[in-house]
């Protein structure tokens, strides 16, 4: 275990004993310091899993500051990712159709594959096609229905998984007390 010297969890002590400003400077730094470790932590690990860049999963984040900067809070927000953003290709496909007077005939079909999970490869979308930068699909198997655009899931479904939030709770756990000792180490020393 690493020996500090100044725990954390004597803040209140801490601000009597020493300066109230380096040490509430020190604490702020800390947290902000831990709080984006956490943030690269949460993206690498999703996209350890998922095809995603990192740029998709930054868009639909947020850092919420509380407490004069003590407090950071990040929010995921955002609804279900279009599957156009998981690497789609289109491809020409033979296939066998059948008519409308129920005679098979052997044709050429697009086919759109997307790279969800990294571990599954690429995968067809049933009845789906590539265009105007969207996956679409018919929800029905008619000709006739109406074209929707196809959803996976959501980044904040994604941080939701067990091992992801157990994993930014110990660098939480590891980062902030020894950052906070540190810099204010760092402080006392400096004036």
């Amino acid at each position: 275990m690493i020996d500090l010297r100044f725990n954390i969890e004597q803040v209140r002590d801490l601000r009597k004993q020493l300066d109230t400003k380096k040490v509430d400077q020190a604490l702020r730094n800390a947290v902000s310091t831990t709080t984006r470790q956490v943030r690269t932590y949460i993206s690498r690990d999703i996209r350890n899993v998922y095809a995603l860049k990192a740029r998709d999963i930054n868009e639909r984040v947020s850092l919420r500051r509380l407490d004069r900067g003590m407090t950071q809070v990040l929010v995921y927000t955002g609804s279900r990712l279009p599957l156009s953003k998981f690497s789609p290709t289109q491809r020409t496909v033979r296939v066998t159709a059948t008519s409308k007077r129920g005679k098979k005939f052997s044709t050429r079909r697009k086919q759109t594959r997307v790279v969800m999970k990294k571990a599954q490869g690429r995968q067809v979308v049933e009845r789906g096609w590539l265009a105007k930068n969207h996956i679409m699909a018919r929800a029905t198997e008619a000709n006739d229905a109406a074209p929707v655009v196809r959803f996976g899931p959501s980044i904040p479904g994604m941080v939701a998984h067990k091992s992801t939030l157990d994993g930014a709770n110990k660098i939480v756990q590891d980062v902030l007390p020894r950052e906070f000792s540190r810099r204010l180490e760092s402080l006392m020393e400096n004036g």
